[in-house]
């Protein structure tokens, strides 16, 4: 059931990202980066299930202690961006706000999402792919109705197919 499922959330995603018009992309590297974005996140999967089987540690200081690292070598290339191009630092009300609300998200994202690795320890391939495939599925639909990006009837089924996948991953679970 868990393949089926990944079969199926691969062609979502493939279904999802097929635009009729591909007169848009103009970078020849477009899907290099695709596969780069693709291996990082794996990477990034990978470390936050170690952190979550980590237990000599707490993994809320973990997590606090990867935050705290993550704000600090922001600070550090941030500033070398700011000193190489020369640029006047401006940092207004408005950004420090929505930095620090998207910094709050972000931190409660990863902490249900360590929360998911050790509640499904022996399985983490529900995690990894249902949640990767939620974050397309409701990305596509945030670019559909703020954005307002055009959907094409493809890009519906391959909505359409990451829900069937995320209920099959479920269900596989339930009847483990």
């Amino acid at each position: 059931m868990k393949y089926l499922a990944l079969f199926i959330g691969f062609l979502s995603i493939g279904l999802i990202l097929k635009k009729e018009d591909n007169n848009e992309v103009k970078n020849k590297y477009c899907f290099l980066y695709l596969i780069l974005v693709f291996f990082g996140f794996g990477i990034i999967d990978i470390c936050f299930k170690q952190v979550a089987l980590y237990s000599t540690t707490p993994y809320t200081t973990t997590l606090f202690y990867i935050f705290g690292v993550s704000l600090a070598l922001s600070f550090v290339f941030y500033s070398i961006y700011v000193i190489y191009k020369k640029q006047k630092l401006n940092v207004s009300r408005q950004t420090i706000l929505y930095g620090a609300l998207i910094g709050i998200l972000n931190f409660m994202n990863i902490y249900f999402y360590l929360n998911a690795h050790k509640a499904f320890s022996s399985n983490p391939t529900v995690v990894f792919a249902g949640m990767n495939y939620g974050v397309i599925f409701l990305g596509t639909l945030i670019g559909c109705f703020y954005f307002k990006e055009k959907l094409s009837k493809i890009n519906i089924v391959g909505l359409s197919l990451a829900v069937l996948s995320i209920g099959l991953l479920i269900y596989s679970q339930l009847n483990a």
